[in-house]
């Protein structure tokens, strides 16, 4: 048998209206259907004056995020919508008309103090943004047309220009991009001979994080095929060299990665 390892990147209380329908779907880790037993989220559909109301929980209890839908496929938002981390902070608010982003678009850091605002249009970055370190200090102000940067500005935490950064949003890279990131891990990744001779294979989640500095950090597996795979499959992602690290309101910011791994032997 020959062993093959193929990739991809994935680059996060109830409430009932009297008298409507409601319905309760769970989630593992991996953002897929699962049994209250092994769930990670949950999310709760409610009908309501516009369509469907969506609120997302952690298995906690804790709010994770609630919007509108007017459609029966859930694609298309309006209204606004509210995203909150474990602990229960309010992490973003957020407009959308007929599926799009618009109006007033807000972060906030842990402290609750804003992090970035600005305004959308039509789904796209318009207008002049703002963003803010965690003491209030202003970190960048930049202009955008259509989704595009036009103009920026960007200052360290003691006022001073910062030449370092040159945008106000941008995602966290792998360094000579993701072509060069699946060649690295299909490089270095090895079928464990003893999974091999049984048998086994799956595919395997691997969640983890690209560190304001840069460095993958906190590398976990969220959803498991066997020990072997497992471990595997966590070898090769620390072993991962330093990418770009995301931008997000002229600050590096920590990124959250979900890394799926398909182990398949092939004759």
């Amino acid at each position: 048998m020959k062993n093959r390892t193929l990739l991809t990147l994935t680059l996060v209380s109830l409430f009932a209206l009297p008298g409507f329908a409601q319905d309760t779907t769970w989630y593992d880790a991996a953002w897929k259907k699962t049994s209250p037993a092994t769930a990670a989220t949950y999310r709760v559909k409610v009908k309501d004056s516009i369509g469907w109301q969506l609120t997302y929980y952690y298995i906690s209890g804790k709010l994770k995020s609630r919007g509108s839908y007017t459609d029966d496929t859930l694609e298309m938002r309006q209204g606004p919508f509210v995203y909150y981390d474990e602990t229960g902070q309010l992490i973003r608010r957020v407009n959308y008309s007929r599926g799009k982003t618009d109006g007033q678009d807000t972060w906030y850091h842990d402290n609750g103090h804003i992090k970035i605002i600005g305004v959308n249009s039509a789904g796209k970055y318009t207008g002049e943004w703002k963003g803010y370190y965690s003491t209030g200090q202003l970190a960048a102000q930049a202009r955008f047309d259509s989704g595009v940067q036009v103009s920026a500005k960007f200052y360290n935490e003691d006022g001073t220009l910062n030449t370092k950064i040159d945008s106000f949003f941008k995602n966290a890279a792998y360094p000579e991009g993701l072509p060069a990131f699946s060649r690295y891990v299909n490089r270095n990744i090895r079928y464990p001979d003893a999974a091999r001779r049984m048998g086994i294979t799956g595919q395997v989640y691997v969640e983890f994080t690209i560190s304001r500095e840069g460095m993958v950090t906190n590398p976990r597996v969220i959803k498991s095929v066997a020990r072997l795979l497992d471990e595997e499959a966590l070898r090769v992602i620390r072993s991962l060299p330093a990418w770009e690290p995301g931008i997000l309101g002229g600050m590096p910011t920590d990124s959250r990665m979900i890394l799926p791994l398909i182990f398949r032997l092939e004759n």
